[in-house]
Order: structure tokens, then sequence, then C-alpha cells
């Protein structure tokens, strides 16, 4: 069972945005292993350098195929995209058919202009590869940035203080972003990550034994799509990460650029002529209760 929720959890990584475009960059079957990598012969990197920006996600479509251990990192000259490890190369670990993604950042953009695009690891075949476009007029806001050692008697969760909390920046479709390294590297030891609200996946709600962790080794940039059900945990508790044998470094949700603070706006807004936008950036005629933005600012509607 915990094989069947590692797996829907990876599979929650390709839930796409609404707003997102996506591009496939190629198709076919390649059975990758540490001795048969997959490598570009240029065609993908060339778009990638037209096309692609910081924020965009790269989706990698692949089925296991071994029996001892399946990893996968997307790399360039062995250094993986978008954390830019070498030795510590960022590989998550799979089941089944998944799809893993791995978020582009300044270090692969640089990365792109030396060298082509590889995909490493073992036990997989590489199906489909994809671009998918960051929403326009959304960036990155950092939730929460330093170093925590995160196990199972330590996890991380987000202070009453923090500047900004997840909820209020979150939507369906809405990607959340763990930044992390791993530190149980004993033989036999084992990292596990999972962002969570009372200890149930954000994405699923699975909880404890099937909660749907995903293994990784050295430092990965993890991205989650959030869904109906994260939303509904986060009216019923606040943010954590759980796991074991890992530092977290820094927690990330993608919002619009406007999103910068809440006001309340208390009474009748009917008589308010400025346009309501949602979180997702979508005009809204007539605004109920809930979160918009308005004039650049983020409200609540009464």
């Amino acid at each position: 069972m915990k094989k069947i929720f590692t797996l829907l959890m990876l599979s929650i990584f390709t839930v796409m945005n609404v707003n997102a475009e996506e591009t496939t960059l190629w198709t076919g079957s390649y059975a990758v292993d540490w001795s048969s990598i997959w490598e570009d012969g240029g065609t993908v990197t060339a778009a990638l350098k037209e096309q692609a920006a910081v924020g965009d996600v790269l989706h990698f479509s692949c089925e296991r195929t071994a029996s001892d251990y399946c990893q996968i990192s997307a790399t360039v000259g062995w250094t993986e995209i978008s954390m830019g490890g070498e030795e510590s190369r960022g590989l998550i670990d799979f089941n089944g058919t998944a799809t893993i993604d791995f978020v582009l950042t300044e270090t692969s953009m640089q990365l792109f202009n030396q060298n082509n695009l590889q995909v490493v690891g073992h036990g997989f075949n590489l199906l489909k590869i994809s671009l998918e476009k960051a929403v326009p007029d959304t960036e990155e806001k950092v939730l929460w940035s330093g170093t925590h050692a995160v196990d199972w008697e330590t996890p991380w969760e987000e202070a009453d203080e923090a500047e900004m909390k997840l909820k209020d920046f979150a939507a369906v479709g809405t990607p959340l972003r763990l930044y992390c390294e791993r530190t149980d590297n004993a033989a036999g030891g084992f990292c596990e990550a999972c962002p969570a609200v009372n200890w149930a996946n954000i994405c699923t709600g699975a909880t404890d034994p099937n909660r749907g962790g995903t293994n990784f080794a050295g430092k990965v940039l993890l991205n989650y799509v959030l869904t109906d059900t994260s939303l509904q945990l986060l009216k019923e508790g606040k943010l954590g990460v759980v796991g074991h044998g890992f530092n977290l470094l820094k927690v990330t949700v993608v919002a619009p650029k406007s999103s910068t603070a809440i006001n309340e706006v208390k009474g009748n807004q009917a008589a308010v002529s400025d346009r309501y936008y949602n979180l997702r950036g979508q005009v809204v005629a007539n605004p109920t209760k809930g979160l918009y933005i308005i004039n650049g600012k983020k409200v609540v509607v009464k």
C-alpha cells in the first residue's frame, strides 16, 4: 500500500494549473540506467533556450522497470538542473508510472547555455518530456527560509507569526515548493519528505502509514500542486513538513504578483467599482465571501 500512495503522491505533481500552457518536447521509450542515460541531441535544449523561463516546470513521464531501486534526475553535464548539485545530484525515487517535476531556476538557464539536457538515474523507461509554462503575472514567494532538521520527532510547522501563510495564497492548482537536502546518508538509511496539515498529506489527505512521502537523495526542489483537499485541510490547521532524514531549507508558493498583503473589507462590497480578481488572476463579477485582489492588494470580503 505504501508504494501505491507514493505513486499517487508523485502523480499529483502532474496536476496542471488551469491557466498554464504545456508543450511536449520529446516522446518515445528510452531505458535509462547509469550506463545508458538519455541525452538530448540538441533539439530539446534549443527549444528550452528559446521558450523556457525561470519558474517553468519540466515534466518527465516515466515507468519503473527495475526491481531493486529506481531514481531519476534531470541534469546538464551531470549537474542537477534545479539546485545545481553534482555530487549531491538530487535523485528522486518513484514506483510504477509517474511524472516527476523539475522546476527551472536561474541555475537551469545557465546550465542550458553550457550543454544539453540529460536524464540520468536507474531502472526506468523515459516516455515523455514536456514543458509547463508558469502562469503569467505570478511569482515564487518565500513563505520561510532557514535550516530545519526534519525528523518524525522534529517536523517543521509554519509559525503563527510568519510573515506569509500558505492559506493566504492557496487556490486549487497553486504550486507549493519545498527545497530540501538529505542528511541521512548512512548505509541502510532513508529520506522521506511530505508537506502536511495535522500530519495528513496536503494534496491527498492520506495519513500514516500511507501518507505518501517523497524519497530522495542529495538536494532537491519538490513541487506539489494544491487540490480541493489542500484547501479544506488549511482551514483546519497550519502547513507542516514531516518525514525523516533531511534539512528543510526553504518553503515557497507560486502566487499572483499582487498578493502582498491582506486588508479586511467589511460590509457589502457591491458598491466598489474596482475589479475583483480571484487568486488565479480571474475577474470575478459578483464576489462572494472570500479572498480577492483589488488594486494590487489582497482583501477579505465578509
